[in-house]
């Protein structure tokens, strides 16, 4: 699967245009694109993809949305102590980010 999201990505023409110019992270991107991967594999991981979701929300706050939404997609069903283990994993892009000094 990350095979495929990594060919599709390259596939683009001006791909290394855009992250020249800055208006593409592709680390912030591969981090993103593993976290789905991983998701995909098995659905409601959990602290893996919160962990790979927590990297990219230190690099660009875009993550941040990502990370509330999977935490409402896994505290659905979950108990009260794994809700908060994974609100503290959310909470690591905004709370610990330098990316919020210049959103």
């Amino acid at each position: 699967m990350g095979v495929i999201a990594a060919l599709l990505l390259l596939s683009r023409f001006f791909i290394e245009n855009l992250a020249a110019q800055g208006y593409l992270d592709i680390s912030y991107l591969a981090l993103i694109i593993w976290a789905i991967a991983l998701e995909v594999e098995r659905p409601r991981r959990g602290t893996l993809v919160f962990v790979l979701l927590a990297a990219a929300g230190l690099l660009r706050p875009d993550a941040w949305v990502m990370a509330g939404f999977y935490w409402l997609w896994c505290s659905w069903r979950a108990d009260n102590r794994t809700r908060l283990k994974f609100l503290a994993l959310a909470a690591i892009g905004p709370c610990c980010g330098p990316a919020w000094i210049s959103w």
